[in-house]
């Protein structure tokens, strides 16, 4: 991973090769070089920390199927969220991390718990297409009791073990070829997507080839949209923050329903000014293992401790 924009090459962190069932992976922050000590530390826990970090969501493998590129998330001492890109290199080709069946956090039984994951997951899939598909698999009318029975159907499934997040998928314009669709691109070409704990950045509204976003937004959020004319503008030309729990908005507007690439149709008002519009998301809802679906948990129940120095940062 190049770490230094003024090298051209990919930068080493390790000595040596780490085994993939060892434990407690740490990544030390420092203001300057010669710091004595680390301002943050970044520490993955548990057994088999390197293949949690494989599998952490956003994780892309590249074209060589040893190398993962993974996004490490943490909030530094002063309360700004960052995002730090680290490379993991395997001594054997790997399968991409969202298709990996198994889970997002290993401890001391990884394949049971995987297997406990892939059953909730298609727990979950079913679940929705009960509530927006007929039984020959075609859309249906959803009513206010349909919903109702969808939310109570989801929580119950989550329960204390599992928590709900949706990941942002871009469609291309020939997997979702709407005209409406498409005229909104033209006008706000990037849009970012997030919550209050986290962005996207900016993205392509229609993409040559279908993607997903790298961060999927926690059920809990409250969604955050912006569209953008250019590229290169600081500021937004319509944006939204919705009042309530990103899994209650989507349960409650929803469309439809596609099951081959499990994502829900969600319609999204944005305003500015006089102007008003609405625009199209395309959300895939995924499970974590953990009850608490933060990004940055305060707990750290999702395997990510951040630990800093007693005495205070220099300014």
């Amino acid at each position: 991973m190049n770490l230094n924009r003024e090298n051209k090459e990919d930068i080493p962190l390790t000595s040596g090769p780490i085994p993939a069932e060892a434990g407690n992976l740490q990544f030390q922050f420092f203001r300057r070089a010669d710091d004595p000590s680390p301002d943050c530390t970044v520490s993955i826990s548990g057994g088999w920390s390197t293949i949690n970090l494989y599998l952490r969501s956003g994780a892309v493998l590249g074209d060589d199927k040893k190398t993962a590129y993974v996004p490490l998330i943490f909030r530094d001492k002063e309360g700004y969220n960052c995002l730090f890109w680290v490379g993991v290199r395997f001594n054997r080709d790997m399968i991409p991390p969202g298709d990996w069946l198994g889970t997002t956090a290993f401890d001391e039984s990884p394949a049971a718990q995987g297997d406990a994951t892939t059953s909730t997951e298609k727990e979950l899939r079913k679940v929705f297409r009960k509530a927006f598909l007929d039984e020959r698999s075609l859309p249906r009318a959803v009513s206010s009791a349909d919903r109702e029975e969808l939310q109570s159907s989801v929580r119950t499934l989550m329960g204390k073990t599992y928590s709900i997040a949706f990941e942002v998928v871009l469609p291309s314009a020939v997997t979702e070829p709407q005209e409406e669709r498409l005229r909104t691109a033209a006008l706000y070409p990037y849009f970012a997507v997030g919550s209050a704990n986290g962005s996207s950045g900016k993205l392509r509204a229609v993409p040559d080839a279908t993607q997903t976003a790298p961060l999927p937004i926690p059920g809990k959020e409250k969604l955050l949209l912006r569209l953008y004319r250019h590229a290169q503008d600081e500021f937004s030309a319509m944006y939204v923050q919705q009042q309530e729990p990103l899994l209650d908005y989507v349960i409650s507007h929803a469309t439809e329903y596609a099951p081959i690439p499990g994502y829900l149709t969600v319609p999204v008002p944005v305003s500015s000014g006089g102007a008003s519009m609405v625009y199209t998301l395309y959300l895939r809802p995924v499970i974590k293992v953990y009850a608490d679906d933060g990004l940055l948990p305060e707990d750290g129940s999702d395997g990510v401790h951040v630990d800093f120095p007693d005495e205070e940062l220099p300014l």
